[in-house]
C-alpha cells in the first residue's frame, strides 16, 4: 500500500482502498480549490445559484415525472 492509502499496481485488481486516507486527501484537495461542504446543501438550492429552472432540464422534468407515478 501507498503512503497515501490507494494500492499500488494494476487498478483493474485494485480490491480496496484505505477510505480514512483517501476522505483527507479529498479534504486536503477541497481546500486548494475553494470547495467548502454544506450540509444544508439542496439540489433546489444549487438550482438557484445556477439560476437553473428544472422545468428548463429534459432529464430533471423525467425524474420528477418518474417521481410523481
Amino acid at each position: 500500500m501507498s503512503k497515501k492509502g490507494v494500492l499500488k499496481g494494476d487498478t483493474d485488481k485494485v480490491k480496496f482502498a484505505d477510505k480514512a486516507a483517501l476522505r483527507r486527501i479529498v479534504e486536503a484537495q477541497n481546500g486548494r480549490l475553494g470547495i467548502v461542504f454544506d450540509p444544508t446543501a439542496t439540489p433546489e438550492k444549487a438550482q438557484q445559484m445556477e439560476n437553473v429552472r428544472a422545468e428548463d432540464c429534459i432529464f430533471s422534468q423525467a425524474i420528477k415525472e418518474a417521481r410523481e407515478e
